[in-house]
This record gives C-alpha cells, sequence and structure tokens, in this order.
C-alpha cells in the first residue's frame, strides 16, 4: 500500500508544486517588467477571482464521491454529465456576471487606488469558469488512477503561461498575465477533459 500511495502521491506533488510555480512566474515577470504598482494591481485582482476559485473547488469536492459512485456501478453517466453541465453552466453564468461588475467589486472590495485592476477581473473569471469545466473529468482520472496525467499536462500549462506572460506582459501589462493564464486553463482544462474521454 505504502509503495501505491507513494507512486500516486509523485505526480499530485509536481502537480501541486507547478501550480505554486504557476501564480508566482506571472507576478515575478510583471514586477520585472512592470514594478511593485502593477505588481499589486495584478494582486488584488488574482484574489479577488480567487474567492470564486473557493466556490469551485469546495462544489468540486462535493461531486466527487458522486462521480466516484457512478464509476463503481458503471452507470448513472447520464446523471453525471447532466450534474456536470448544470454546475458548470452555473459557475460560467456567475462568472460571466462577476466579469459584467468589475469595478463594482473593485470599489467595494478596495479603493479608487485600485480601480485599474478591474482590467483583468473579466479574464480572471473567465479563467475560473474554463478551470470549473474539467473537475469532473479529473474526478474520472483519479478514480482510475491516471494521475501522471496531471504532473504532464501542469508542465506544458506552466510552460505556456511563462512564454505568453513573457511575450505579452511587456507590451500590455497585467492583462497580458490574465490573458496567459485564460489560455493555459484553457490547455489544462480541455486536455483533462479529451484524456479523461479516452
Amino acid at each position: 500500500i505504502a509503495k501505491q500511495i507513494f507512486k500516486l502521491a509523485i505526480p499530485s506533488s509536481l502537480s501541486v508544486l507547478l501550480g505554486l510555480l504557476y501564480g508566482q512566474v506571472d507576478r515575478y515577470l510583471i514586477q520585472y517588467y512592470m514594478g511593485e504598482e502593477s505588481l499589486g494591481l495584478y494582486s488584488l485582482g488574482i484574489t479577488i477571482g480567487g474567492l470564486m476559485s473557493v466556490v469551485v473547488g469546495s462544489v468540486s469536492k462535493v461531486t466527487q464521491r458522486i462521480v466516484f459512485e457512478a464509476c463503481d456501478k458503471q452507470s448513472n453517466t447520464s446523471y453525471v454529465e447532466n450534474l456536470s453541465l448544470f454546475i458548470s453552466l452555473g459557475v460560467v453564468s456567475l462568472c460571466i456576471l462577476l466579469s459584467l461588475y468589475s469595478e463594482t467589486l473593485i470599489q467595494i472590495l478596495s479603493n479608487s487606488e485600485y480601480n485599474y485592476a478591474a482590467i483583468i477581473l473579466p479574464y480572471v473569471f473567465i479563467g475560473v469558469a474554463i478551470g470549473s469545466l474539467y473537475k469532473f473529468s479529473a474526478h474520472i482520472l483519479v478514480y482510475y488512477r491516471k494521475m501522471w496525467f496531471f504532473a504532464y499536462i501542469s508542465v506544458i500549462a506552466f510552460i505556456i503561461n511563462f512564454l505568453i506572460g513573457w511575450v505579452l506582459i511587456p507590451n500590455i501589462g497585467i492583462k497580458g498575465a490574465a490573458i496567459g493564464s485564460v489560455l493555459s486553463a484553457a490547455i489544462y482544462s480541455f486536455g483533462v477533459i479529451y484524456y479523461s474521454r479516452k
């Protein structure tokens, strides 16, 4: 059992490590090219978007058991797919709504000095919405112990995020970092969805 746990823990640990580095790379590039003020604005936008990520993560934890039970029985796949669609539509709708009120959110949660952070909030919420799409598929991969895929796709998403940030941040600032995050989240999400259906 210890060997099996160790074997499954390595790819999970790599994914978590890359997830931590993923957020730090954007911050490093913003600080290097744009300075402390832009870093503060970006950090505020990411923090506000992170609140929505907490909601998505909580729902994902609750639904994991439902997916595992459906996999055990090799049935109820239509129920799981419908539930996945329903939750994804709810998250996407909420993210779109929050995107429309980005400036209001900044004013409520901060002050006028941080109004410019509203420019990245729609991208952050789109990233969260895209990131929510793979949660059910990820449960399927975990159930069948296909953990190494998470490490592989994390490396690809990390490299793409870094390259896009490296190119866009010097040219369009914090918006470039947000665009890179959305695109790499899309690659990660759709990669997980595609692989779980194989």
